[in-house]
């Protein structure tokens, strides 16, 4: 188990909570089966939010934003 904040589909946080990741990760905005997690460059790194393939934004080859970050792509 872990403790993940949970987003809507703007990205905007709507809770933190404690998930049961067992049987794979979920989506943290619409918690179906996560499949992908965000390139989006932070502090040196990525996003790296968990989404499954509804909620991401295929920006490139092999590189997926989340709502959050999806209205930043270049």
């Amino acid at each position: 188990m872990g403790f993940e904040t949970i987003y809507d589909k703007d990205g905007k946080i709507i809770g933190q909570a404690i998930v049961c990741t067992r049987g794979g990760r979920k989506c943290q905005f619409c918690r179906a089966r996560s499949t992908k997690q965000c390139d989006f460059a932070v502090n040196g790194g990525t996003c790296d939010v968990f989404m499954c393939d509804s909620c991401a934004t295929n920006v490139g080859p092999n590189v997926d934003y989340c709502p959050k970050h999806k209205d930043l792509a270049r």
